[in-house]
Order: C-alpha cells, then sequence, then structure tokens
C-alpha cells in the first residue's frame, strides 16, 4: 500500500520550496490517498488544507476555489463527527471565500456554493458576509501583524 510519500516525494518537495502548482497537486494527491483507504480521511483532509492554503496564497482564483472545497469538506467530515463548532467555523470561511469567488465572477466557486446552499444555515451565512466585509476593509494604522486577516 502507498503512502502520501511514496507516491510524491518529489511533488512535496516542491510544495515545500512554495511551488504553488506541486501544492495543489498535493491537495488532489493526499485525498486520492483518501480515497483509496491508503489514508484516513480526517489526516487527509488536515494534509489537503496546509496545501491548499499554501496554494490559495497565490491569490489565484483556481486555488482559492481549491482551498474552499477542502473547507467545506473538512466541515462536513468534523460535523459527522461530533465536532459541531468548529464544523460551523470551517462553513463560515468557505462561505465567504466562495461567496467572494462568485461575486467576482466564478461560476465554478458559485456551483459549489449552489450544491451546499440549502445546507448552510442563515446564521452561517450572516457569519460569512460579516467576515467577507470585514475582511474587505483596508488595515487600520499600526495593524500590518501577519496575523492579521486582510
Amino acid at each position: 500500500m502507498a503512502t502520501i510519500l511514496e507516491d510524491d516525494t518529489p511533488v512535496l518537495a516542491l510544495a515545500a520550496n512554495g511551488d504553488r502548482p506541486a501544492q495543489a497537486r498535493m491537495v488532489d494527491h493526499v485525498v486520492g490517498c483518501a480515497e483509496a483507504g491508503q489514508v484516513p480521511l480526517g489526516i487527509a483532509l488536515g494534509a489537503a488544507e496546509v496545501f491548499a492554503r499554501m496554494a490559495a496564497e497565490s491569490g489565484e482564483p483556481a486555488h482559492l476555489r481549491k482551498l474552499g472545497g477542502v473547507l467545506l469538506w473538512q466541515s462536513e467530515n468534523l460535523w459527522n463527527s461530533g465536532y459541531y463548532e468548529r464544523s460551523r467555523i470551517y462553513q463560515v470561511e468557505a462561505v465567504e471565500l466562495l461567496n467572494k469567488l462568485a461575486d467576482d465572477g466564478d461560476e465554478e466557486a458559485g456551483a459549489l456554493i449552489a450544491a451546499y446552499g440549502g445546507a448552510f444555515s442563515p446564521d452561517i451565512l450572516r457569519l460569512a458576509a460579516d467576515l467577507g466585509r470585514t475582511n474587505d476593509r483596508p488595515p487600520e494604522d499600526g495593524d500590518s501583524s501577519p496575523d492579521t486577516v486582510h
């Protein structure tokens, strides 16, 4: 049985060195390992989330959309495991991210939101909208820490 590393060690090295396409490829690879039963789903989603977040730093819609999809899947997995509050946090982040992409004309992001649309409570939609407004504000003077959400 293959592991996450055995199949894609060269790609992992590229991903670790900031190669965005390699990071996106690793998302697909670790999810594929989970789907093949080679890695538990929770572990694969955790790894996929890390790689997707790194790739999304590029700001490219495809990478952002991939992150949104991973966040939705992570949310679903957490919910099914009884981690309801943590699941809601992932839902809010995913909805905010995908709504922003859809608002910018990304039809695939809009389709993802539509596919899950009925699953989101009004509270999740409100919190996502609030987060979107917060992220759209310019940083205040002196607020340029790496932890600041922009």
